[in-house]
């Protein structure tokens, strides 16, 4: 029993650690849809939520709209 704990114990997390990691994140807001890109082709599909009045370009702040941009990702919440 000691065994198998300890196989689970140094097993689990190095899967873990092998799942897929994204080379970056593309927001489609036309679809509301978020997509992982690995090698060019998309491996995750994610439905997204954004402001009120989401269409346009982000003019000021309060207009409930979403930036289009660029963005660092460096943190999982």
């Amino acid at each position: 029993m000691r065994k198998i704990l300890a196989l689970l114990l140094f097993v689990l997390p190095s899967i873990a650690l092998a799942a897929q990691k994204a080379d970056f994140v593309l927001v489609n807001k036309s679809e509301a849809k978020l997509f992982l890109i690995s090698n060019g082709e998309a491996f995750r599909e994610f439905d997204v939520v954004f402001g009120a009045n989401p269409k346009g370009h982000k003019e000021k702040g309060g207009d409930e709209r979403t930036p289009e941009a660029k963005y660092v990702l460096d943190y999982k919440k």
